[in-house]
């Protein structure tokens, strides 16, 4: 089976490209999970009928105290 031909320059001018690439994916992805996160304790919150009203880093003390 014969290889696949090549060029070494190519990729050199590639390798930028693609470790920008990787890094967009990594921080959508941390982004996307923040986001998840955030909503799941808002949830959780609405569940134990936490209000609203009180201060959020309250309500996430308390929320996580219960976990």
């Amino acid at each position: 089976m014969s290889t696949f031909p090549v060029d070494h320059t190519d990729l050199k001018l590639i390798r930028p490209i693609v470790r920008l690439a990787q890094r967009i994916d990594k921080e959508t992805h941390a982004i996307t999970k923040a986001k998840w996160d955030e909503d799941w304790l808002s949830n959780m919150a609405k569940e134990a009928e936490l209000h609203s009203s009180e201060d959020s880093d309250q309500w996430v003390f308390k929320l996580q105290a219960l976990i």
